[in-house]
């Protein structure tokens, strides 16, 4: 859980980055959907910047994509939130340090840009999630991949309080749901499912704003609307 609820402005326009875990965020809305139900009247912007693929320190792109520093001015975020960590796990522990001390850097030169244009930009890191198994003979157990996952969760704990950053651990109470529930709540272990997502809107709401989820049977409104962005 963050250590202190993370406190949305009027008129914040908040850029999610990462890879895979944030990328997929618009094919199931939900986390954006959980948390624009507590922000009425805010006026609050989200704007997805995820790229599955990306690692915190490499962004392969087509030749003449805008690059990041611009496409970060061009955005405009008063709030960062910063969801790395699955794809680099797999340097394993002896690669934690690096991920740890990119991951400070990056939100350091982000911070820098955004104060160049006169705004002082909140950061929030997010652990990734942690791996699903559910017994599939053509997936891995996952011993190994948490392992490793509950090390970059710890270096993300690390990297936040280095740069004055807000944390989220996800590592911890998304394993808690695999192993609470038969059903599968992603695609392979790892890429969420449209019920994984409403998982993880719950457990965002939770850490950031200290409230649950609304039933979805409340949210039908705002879903729409949201997909339909």
């Amino acid at each position: 859980a963050a250590a202190d609820p993370f406190e949305f402005q009027k008129d914040d326009v908040v850029a999610i980055y990462g890879n895979g875990l944030a990328d997929r965020m618009q094919h199931d809305p939900w986390v954006e959907t959980v948390l624009q139900s507590h922000l009425k009247g805010k006026n609050v912007r989200f704007r997805n910047m995820g790229f599955s693929g990306d690692v915190v320190n490499q962004r392969p792109r087509s030749k003449g994509f805008t690059n990041d520093a611009e496409y970060l001015q061009h955005v405009a975020p008063s709030a960062v939130f910063i969801c790395y960590g699955y794809n680099e796990s797999f340097a394993g522990e002896a690669g934690a340090a690096e991920y740890e001390n990119e991951l400070a850097n990056l939100v350091e030169r982000y911070r820098g840009l955004r104060k160049e244009k006169g705004v002082d930009a909140r950061f929030v890191l997010f652990s990734p999630i942690a791996y699903e198994f559910k017994g599939d003979p053509n997936l891995p157990d996952g011993q190994e991949l948490n392992a490793n996952l509950a090390i970059y969760t710890e270096a993300t704990r690390r990297a936040a309080e280095r740069c004055d950053a807000g944390f989220v651990d996800l590592y911890s109470p998304t394993l808690q749901v695999f192993n609470a529930t038969k059903e599968r709540l992603t695609q392979n272990g790892i890429h969420l499912n449209a019920a994984g997502y409403e998982q993880l809107a719950g457990i965002m709401s939770q850490a950031l704003l200290g409230q649950p989820a609304p039933p979805t049977d409340q949210l039908g409104d705002v879903f729409a609307a949201v997909k339909d962005k």
